[in-house]
């Protein structure tokens, strides 16, 4: 069950976070959350929704289709702090390239060691 989920889950980043450009936003806006991605996967549901951008907070959902049963949860947060000397666009600019090349180099292992 780990590896399909892993494979989800990297199938489900790629496709809503890396993706992502200033050209092609996958996400829809929501009623609950500013943004939201959904993508079915083989027997899952990958979603993965969010709110603002500094600070910014949202969560992974992973559900079985047949069961409607959530297999997978993973909430985020993140900011940068007002007295950094780089911008914080910089910085998300650099986390989402070491994230994408993670996820693509991890041969679906997200507990591979990676060094970026």
């Amino acid at each position: 069950m780990l590896d399909i989920l892993q494979k989800v889950i990297i199938e489900g980043r790629l496709s809503c976070y890396v993706k992502k450009t200033k050209d092609f936003n996958p996400y829809i806006k929501s009623d609950v959350y500013d943004w939201e991605f959904k993508k079915e996967i083989n027997q899952y549901i990958f979603k993965d929704s969010y709110r603002g951008f500094n600070p910014y907070a949202g969560v992974e959902i992973i559900i079985e289709k047949e069961s409607n049963k959530v297999v997978w949860i993973c909430d985020y947060v993140g900011y940068v702090l007002d007295t950094c000397p780089i911008d914080a666009n910089q910085i998300y600019d650099f986390l989402k390239e070491a994230r994408g090349k993670h996820l693509v180099e991890c041969k679906f292992n997200l507990f591979l060691n990676f060094t970026f």
